[in-house]
């Protein structure tokens, strides 16, 4: 077997070589530090706080005052509707806490 050395005759006509394709290495990625989860202890610390000042203030004005305001005239399906929107509102919020937030790393 003769080995091929700098003169490009032998490779056909002048400056072709042959192309020496090596694989790409594999980056190691480094191993993953344990960081706590903030909002595991935010989350209560806010429900802590708001549960307090919902005991201890007292609202200016109340649910059937508004209603009476805006005008409404079914009251418990209007209140009803509220609700719903208000337990939709907590669930998305909760949810978007605790997810894993994989943009930001």
């Amino acid at each position: 077997m003769r080995l091929p050395n700098n003169d490009y005759r032998d490779y056909g006509f002048r400056g072709q070589r042959p192309m020496i394709v090596r694989p790409r290495r594999k980056r190691r990625k480094p191993p993953q530090r344990w960081r706590p989860k903030w909002s595991i202890l935010l989350v209560p610390a806010a429900v802590l706080l708001g549960a307090y000042v919902i005991s201890n203030v007292e609202p200016a004005f109340t649910w059937d005052q508004v209603m009476r305001e805006l005008g409404i005239r079914n009251r418990e399906r209007y209140t009803m509707l509220m609700c719903l929107g208000l337990v939709i509102v907590g669930i998305v919020a909760i949810a978007r806490v605790l997810r894993d937030d994989k943009k930001g790393k």
